[in-house]
């Protein structure tokens, strides 16, 4: 039996940055491809082919092609990475892409990058602040956005995790449990994965340290 490759959490491929591995992927053969989480420098989380990360066929979520074809001398410009983010998320990640999230045609294009850039710059844009939709089920507009702090941010998403806190016995948000309870060698995106790929219990999850065994945890479940 071949020995499964370990892939540590933060290996970087191109633009892709490894969180956690993913469900695999089941070929109509029954042979089976394995798929890992990885995160974008745009910030956009995408779920690839392990074998093209490793061979070099995948090295962004699609943010990389944009800017190939887009010669403007912004790209290190904080704002043209937000909106080439807001591209790439409606593109490729599920929680966008499968609702039909889109950006507003204004915002679209050479011109509409530039009116982004213009409305952001009037409206709150300052480093650090993170772009947000008012309502979770509405496009990139100009009327549905704001700029917000990553927390505030992490908080309003539409899939924010919530887990069991046992001390209470009550529902609570992981980021705001991580915030006042974490190890602090331990960041969000190793909490969030350990709940919700690997089955960890909340407190466990957020204070255990960097590549501890999940194994024997308080919360596994039992047999049925």
């Amino acid at each position: 039996m071949s020995r499964r490759l370990q892939i540590p959490q933060g290996t970087t491929f191109g633009r892709l940055t490894t969180v956690a591995d993913a469900s695999p992927l089941r070929l109509p053969s029954g042979q089976s491809k394995r798929m890992m989480l990885c995160k974008c420098e745009c910030g956009t989380e995408t779920i690839v082919l392990l074998d093209n990360l490793r061979r070099g066929l995948t090295k962004s979520c699609g943010c990389g092609e944009i800017e190939s074809r887009i010669k403007h001398g912004l790209s290190g410009q904080p704002l043209y990475q937000i909106w080439i983010g807001m591209h790439s998320r409606c593109r490729t990640h599920p929680n966008y892409a499968d609702r039909g999230i889109k950006v507003h045609d204004v915002w679209h294009g050479d011109d509409g990058m530039h009116r982004f850039i213009a409305w952001a710059q009037a409206n709150g844009h300052a480093a650090g602040l993170e772009i947000d939709r008012r309502d979770n089920d509405k496009d990139y507009e100009p009327s549905n956005c704001r700029f917000v702090t990553p927390a505030i941010n992490q908080r309003n998403k539409r899939d924010t995790l919530c887990a069991l806190d046992p001390a209470s016995g009550q529902m609570v948000s992981v980021y705001s449990y991580w915030e006042e309870n974490r190890d602090p060698s331990v960041n969000y995106e190793t909490a969030r994965c350990r709940l919700k790929y690997h089955g960890w219990d909340l407190v466990r999850a957020v204070t255990a340290p960097p590549y501890a065994s999940h194994f024997g945890h308080a919360n596994r479940r039992a047999p049925q």
